[in-house]
């Protein structure tokens, strides 16, 4: 099995088990988002959320809090944007909202908010779409947001939509609202329930998908070479770390020269594939119990077929990887103590499984049940390469974990803790061993390699 195979079976065990789009959950953990969705995150100054009545009437604007995550729908062109003007269907920025900043952005984004519309005409109506439609047409959305923020605040808007304005200390303060990005939410009349918005309606976000599925059966259907479906297939796909793309096609022609007429003839993956696949490894990526970053382009995920959430917590990576008595405790926030209680634990993060295992208190763990790692690399601002892919029988790993902390784990003084701890060394700590030099810190003596 490669690792986009991976990814998206993976996605689709999630789907099965309900973990797609626990948007509820969106202030507590990460989101496995939703297929023709992607999310982001707020600087507390880059986005703003319009309050609406159901009838699609502004109540009040305000800034999304910093490091808010929100969910918006994505079209095919609109992910990357390479052709410049590509708007999203309802979610955007406000130059394709407004009229008033830039014409050609605002037609593409009604064309987009009218052709989902002709959808929900026939027969597939949802009340959260048709409030935000309703107010988008009245085009009053470029005062309203300013009113909305500054109040009876005095601001001036220079000809290139720079805000400016004092605030109550006399402070001048500007924001440049072209690129202010918006997103909704529609009032709910039940006090009791929360209100209806883009990132956390699930009825809208399953609506726009049932959109894209109905637009792609009338498009030309190939094999997919992921899915093994006949399905539509794409040649543009997302980006996973910003722009940079897992899968492109190249615009040399010398890449497949004399065997192929085109880049999209060297293989097939379908939209709905590619997406799932794509969005699991975002996920992975951005979900702490699964990622860790091994350099300054360098990210390193695992996961398990039967735990993609990492409920169980099972720092595989950090615990082998790691110096534990160093960076796990940055990593982790973990305090002193924990430290000491993880150092004097046979088998660091992993001890409780492993010990449960191997001690033959845990018997329930299926063949079935796989480990996956992947090692990825941006290579450049639009390339991401896969340097490393490897998928091990969860009960395997186990006993090569067990085996590894058996054969290498030794008494050392800990230089933090100020006392001896049983454990085995990070493969950092070897690396800093062989290549490493003797640095004071503290009046303390550490073989550390500096060469990243």
């Amino acid at each position: 099995m490669n690792a986009l195979t991976a990814l998206y079976n993976s996605y689709n065990t999630a789907e099965k088990n309900n973990l797609v789009g626990k948007t509820e959950l969106i202030k507590e953990k990460t989101v496995l988002l939703p297929i023709f969705h992607t999310n982001k995150r707020s600087k507390g100054n880059d986005i703003i959320q319009i309050t609406l009545t159901k009838g699609g009437e502004f109540i009040k604007a305000d800034w999304v809090a910093k490091d808010e995550y929100i969910i918006f729908p994505v079209t095919e062109n609109s992910i990357a944007r390479s052709s410049g003007v590509a708007a999203h269907p309802l979610s955007d920025e406000m130059s394709y909202l407004s009229k008033e900043i830039n014409l050609k952005r605002h037609e593409d984004y009604i064309e987009q908010l009218l052709g989902w519309h002709d959808y929900i005409e026939q027969d597939n109506h949802n009340d959260t779409f048709i409030s935000i439609k309703n107010y988008i047409l009245k085009e009053t959305i470029y005062m309203d947001v300013v009113k909305g923020i500054l109040g009876d605040i005095f601001f001036e808007i220079s000809d290139k939509y720079i805000v400016h304005y004092k605030d109550n200390k006399g402070k001048e303060i500007k924001w440049k609202l072209d690129k202010i990005f918006i997103t909704f939410q529609v009032e709910n009349h039940d006090p009791m329930k929360e209100n209806y918005t883009v990132t956390t309606d699930k009825s809208l976000h399953n609506n726009y998908i049932a959109y894209v599925q109905a637009k792609n059966n009338d498009r030309e259907q190939n094999v997919c070479n992921i899915s093994n479906k006949s399905t539509y297939c794409l040649s543009k796909h997302r980006g996973i770390l910003g722009s940079s793309k897992l899968i492109s096609v190249s615009n040399n022609d010398e890449t497949y020269y004399g065997r192929f007429q085109s880049g999209e003839e060297i293989t097939s993956i379908g939209y709905e594939t590619s997406q799932k696949a794509h969005l699991m490894l975002k996920y992975l990526l951005e979900n702490r119990n699964n990622s860790r970053k091994l350099g300054n382009s360098t990210y390193m995920v695992s996961w398990f077929s039967d735990d993609i959430e990492n409920n169980q917590d099972l720092q595989v990576a950090n615990s082998i990887l790691l110096d534990n008595r160093d960076e796990l405790e940055d990593d982790l926030d973990l305090d002193t103590d924990e430290i000491s209680d993880t150092n004097d634990s046979f088998g660091g993060q992993f001890a409780k499984e492993l010990n449960d295992y191997l001690s033959g208190k845990e018997k329930t763990i299926s063949h079935e049940s796989m480990y996956y790692v992947l090692i990825i690399d941006k290579i450049s601002n639009g390339r991401v390469s896969i340097k490393y892919f490897r998928q091990i029988p969860k009960s395997d790993l186990i006993e090569r974990v067990g085996d590894w902390y058996k054969s290498t784990s030794w008494t050392s003084y800990n230089y933090r803790l100020g006392k001896m701890v049983k454990q085995s060394p990070s493969l950092y700590q070897l690396a800093d061993y062989i290549l490493g030099k003797e640095v004071k810190e503290k009046e303390r003596a550490k073989i550390i390699c500096k060469n990243d």
